[in-house]
């Protein structure tokens, strides 16, 4: 009995392994699955958080397979150590991606790492922008002052957003 290892592979192949003992080789075809990485949502408001998904082309064998995820920038990513695991007996293996707050769109290069080889998927970061305003009290008497309400599709980047207030009479 022996054990060999293999390492991860963008695309499925196969290998051949040979034993030889007393002048007598003997040898097996194995199969070694690829694996894919996707994004979901490709596309967040900063802030917000995505689902990476690591797939194999067919289910992990013996042991688990730990993919380590990295950014990369540090300016528009995610936060935190992240990690995706295949578990023996199972094709995908997920993990939580929260993207930072940002102040202008950025496009991250996602990219999952075993043993040396890297699978790679892009996660768009999106400004926060208006979502809606709101008026208190609406209606109003002229002359007197409201208070306004600018709510965002996400987190600001920084302390602060500028809204700018325009009136159409």
């Amino acid at each position: 009995t022996f054990t060999a290892p293999t390492a991860v592979v963008t695309s499925s192949r196969t290998a051949v392994v040979t034993a030889t003992s007393n002048g007598i080789s003997k040898s097996v075809t194995i199969a070694i699955v690829g694996a894919s990485l996707a994004i979901n949502p490709s596309t967040v408001t900063g802030g917000f958080s995505s689902t990476g998904t690591v797939t194999l082309t067919s289910n992990a064998i013996i042991n688990s397979v730990v993919f380590a995820l990295t950014d990369n920038s540090t300016s528009s990513g995610f936060t935190g150590s992240q990690t995706a695991i295949v578990p023996a007996g199972f094709r995908t293996g997920q993990s939580t991606i929260i993207s930072v707050p940002v102040s202008s769109n950025r496009t991250s290069t996602i990219t999952a790492t075993n043993n040396g080889v890297s699978i790679t998927a892009t996660l768009t970061i999106q400004v926060a922008t208006i979502s809606a305003i709101v008026a208190s009290p609406n209606p109003i008497r002229g002359g007197n002052p409201f208070a306004g309400l600018a709510q965002l599709t996400g987190k600001a980047a920084g302390t602060s957003i500028v809204v700018t207030l325009a009136d159409n009479s």
